[in-house]
């Protein structure tokens, strides 16, 4: 493993997500920007 740029490293996390009873040309996702923002430190 390669260590050198941590604690600033950078990592891709893929996430799927599907609707088990409707098709994707029924259904839209939308993220909530009020769950995305960060409190300030």
């Amino acid at each position: 493993m390669n260590f050198r740029n941590f604690p600033f490293d950078k990592q891709d996390l893929a996430i799927a997500i599907q609707n088990k009873s409707l098709s994707s040309a029924e259904v839209v996702y939308v993220a909530d920007p009020a769950l995305l923002t960060q409190p300030p430190e």
